[in-house]
């Protein structure tokens, strides 16, 4: 198995500038956009995968994104 290396990143922006970050529960304060993303750090089968920005606010609406099992 190749070792692979990791990088310490905790959030960045994509190019049309929305952000991607991760977290345990969607964001409760700070202004967001619509297509904002934070992924979940301790997901579980069927369980969630990240929370989707889907009306720009502080913080904004959050839509929960479940993975299937």
């Amino acid at each position: 198995m190749a070792f692979r290396e990791r990088l310490a990143v905790t959030s960045f922006n994509t190019p049309n500038d929305n952000f991607w970050g991760y977290g345990t529960a969607a964001p409760t304060v700070g202004a967001y956009k619509v297509g904002d993303v934070v992924f979940n750090t301790v997901p579980t089968a069927s369980g969630v995968f990240c929370w989707v920005c889907t009306t720009a606010g502080t913080p904004g609406t959050w839509k929960t994104v479940v993975t299937s099992a």
